[in-house]
């Protein structure tokens, strides 16, 4: 009875920091403005235009395999992290204090990873998402409201590479 007394303590107060965690995750992703998204693409729009169907494609398509490379990395690294990451040991408030150091970590790095994606692909991804519905003659399908990453949030399992898919279903439909 006393172990269970003693679990259910532990995990309200694991509970407790974990609902701290979301808040300060939710008040640093507030905090983050437009600004850090770059303004403007690897190749220029006037560029753009003037590309053939199937170099646009080959663009885009080279665009999103490299997005989710970029992706795939990260949930590597965070794994063989996670894997390598001794055991939490101690008394409450050192199992406390570590996993706060380790949550803290790990907002530092997915901050990290999310405004490296902004500087590294957002912008050419809207670019070309520009482009391509241009040249198709169509507006975006509802589906890319589902798109976080098109607005510099990455939530979800995998936004960045699902951000690849799209367009390059859109480079598909535009030179198949």
């Amino acid at each position: 009875m006393l172990l269970a007394v003693v679990g259910l303590g532990l995990l309200a107060a694991q509970v407790r920091n974990l609902t701290l965690g979301m808040r300060l995750l939710e008040a640093h992703y507030a905090g983050l403005s437009n600004a850090s998204i770059p303004q403007s693409p690897a190749v220029p729009s006037e560029t753009m235009k003037m590309m053939s169907d199937q170099s646009l494609r080959s663009r885009v398509t080279a665009l999103a395999h490299s997005m989710c490379d970029f992706e795939h990395k990260f949930h590597s690294d965070e794994l063989a992290r996670t894997a390598n990451r001794p055991p939490v040991l101690g008394t409450q408030r050192e199992m406390e204090r570590q996993w706060q150091a380790g949550a803290d970590l790990w907002r530092r790095q997915y901050g990290d990873y999310e405004n490296e994606f902004r500087k590294q692909f957002l912008a050419d991804a809207l670019a070309y998402k520009e482009e391509l519905l241009r040249r198709l003659k169509t507006v975006p399908p509802d589906q890319e409201r589902q798109l976080p990453a098109l607005q510099g949030n990455l939530t979800g399992l995998s936004p960045i590479c699902d951000l690849g898919v799209y367009l390059e279903s859109l480079a598909i439909q535009l030179a198949p």
